[in-house]
């Protein structure tokens, strides 16, 4: 089995655990209340399973191959073959609120609580936590499109890309993996997509908290108040809207100068080539106007002309300095400037 199988067959079990463990709980309940409310459980399970094998299934037919062996994340990848984001927060929302209405549509089913009650409450809050990440993903997409659109370098892809991806000057060898929740397209970690991330997963853990323990308090009285959808507090609808707010603005003034993808080898050996993957290489960018500053321990700065320079791979290749030691590394192109990068030599 490969890996990626395994990290989703981990995570489908993730999300399985605590419907499948209160299923079995109250199935062998001596009181006959909780058989009804393990068959609302087994609801859930039934209908999670469902649901993720129809998107494996949807995702292992994918045309490319490198997305294909994502399976039911497929449906995470953006187009440039990254984890996205907005389609994960939008992902993980509706599966959490969809099972839960399986779970309240099991309590109608089975037992004698009236489904007014059930589905009662405020749904005003819910409407705008599910449009909120909907119309981020939309608009963060819009933004990214335009954006290539008038630059084709403005975002490096993966060999994950989507078919029907923009096509993109620059490509990256980086596999997509969970960091790209909260990372940028340069690898690092970004404080707006983090803080969007966060507040969300807040807000998804306080709903299946006061969730479930409506449904034990339900299960453990039968003169319980039924089980309903239970109302988000103000401040934290007001962050997480606040969040997804700032999550869109940052895509939209997010500048788009060069950016560093990778640099290797490194640790490398005085004398050795390195190649330096970027994003945003200018077009004009030769191996004559393009330099790499190299600062060393001592806080010397040595220009150096790079071996070769590609504004079409948006890689640049330089041998590394001697003696022996770290330096930081920028790298100077026509009208940008990007670094600096730390690279150790022996």
């Amino acid at each position: 089995m490969s890996k990626y199988f395994l990290n989703r067959l981990a995570l489908a079990g993730l999300l399985l655990a605590l419907p499948t463990w209160g299923f079995l709980v109250y199935l062998f309940g001596d009181d006959h209340h909780h058989n009804h409310l393990a068959w609302s459980l087994f609801v859930v399970v039934v209908f999670l399973v469902v649901v993720l094998a129809l998107f494996e299934w949807s995702g292992r037919t994918s045309s490319k191959p490198a997305r294909a062996r994502f399976g039911y994340l497929e449906i995470t990848l953006g187009a440039d073959g990254r984890f996205s984001t907005s389609k994960s927060v939008v992902a993980l929302w509706t599966l959490v609120l969809a099972a839960s209405l399986m779970f309240l549509s099991g309590l109608a089913w089975f037992t004698t609580v009236d489904r007014k009650d059930v589905f009662g409450g405020d749904w005003n809050s819910y409407f705008l936590l599910l449009g909120g990440p909907f119309a981020s993903a939309v608009l963060a997409k819009g933004i990214v499109l335009s954006a290539i659109n008038k630059d084709p370098a403005a975002k490096s892809a993966t060999s994950s890309q989507s078919g029907t991806a923009v096509p993109s000057a620059t490509m990256s060898n980086k596999a997509p993996s969970g960091s790209d929740l909260v990372s940028n397209d340069a690898g690092d970690t970004d404080l707006v997509d983090s803080q969007y991330v966060i507040f969300s997963l807040v807000a998804i853990a306080y709903f299946l908290g006061a969730l479930v323990s409506a449904g034990v308090r339900f299960g453990a009285s039968r003169d319980a108040p039924p089980t309903v959808l239970p109302s988000i507090p103000a401040a934290l609808l007001g962050l997480t809207s606040l969040a997804a707010l700032t999550y869109v603005g940052n895509k939209a003034v997010t500048a788009q100068g060069l950016r560093v993808v990778k640099m290797e080898p490194n640790p490398v050996v005085n004398g050795s080539k390195v190649t330096i993957t970027v994003i945003n290489l200018p077009p004009t960018a030769t191996v004559g106007n393009t330099y790499i500053a190299l600062h060393d321990s001592a806080g010397a700065i040595t220009n150096t002309a790079p071996v070769t320079v590609s504004s079409m791979t948006g890689e640049i290749t330089f041998v590394a300095p001697a003696p022996a030691g770290t330096y930081q590394i920028s790298i100077i192109a026509p009208d940008t400037v990007a670094g600096p990068l730390s690279l150790t030599t022996s």
